[in-house]
């Protein structure tokens, strides 16, 4: 199963971690090479991020309002319009 909410959320913390190193550092509450750990982090949270837009092009899955044909908010929440199947309205 593909949990893409977890994913993109680790990349998320991981920037959220940089920024906090980097606020450390620059406050001289930590040494310079905790920026190596930045430097690190930032490189699995970019390699993750390209692997849950990958996966999502693999899937075919587009966020909702994203202009190459994700859900619209009008749709309900599996993306599928409430509508006739034999299209009267």
């Amino acid at each position: 199963m593909y949990s893409r909410s977890f994913y993109t959320s680790t990349v998320w913390s991981r920037l959220f971690l940089c920024a906090g190193f980097v606020a450390t550092v620059l406050l001289a509450q930590a040494p310079l090479n905790l920026l190596w750990l930045v430097l690190l982090n930032l490189l699995g949270a970019l390699t993750m991020h390209r692997a849950v837009q990958r996966t999502d092009a693999a899937l075919g899955i587009t966020a909702p309002g994203d202009p190459r044909g994700g859900a619209d908010e009008a749709e309900g929440l599996d993306g599928i319009n409430d509508c006739n199947p034999l299209g009267a309205q």
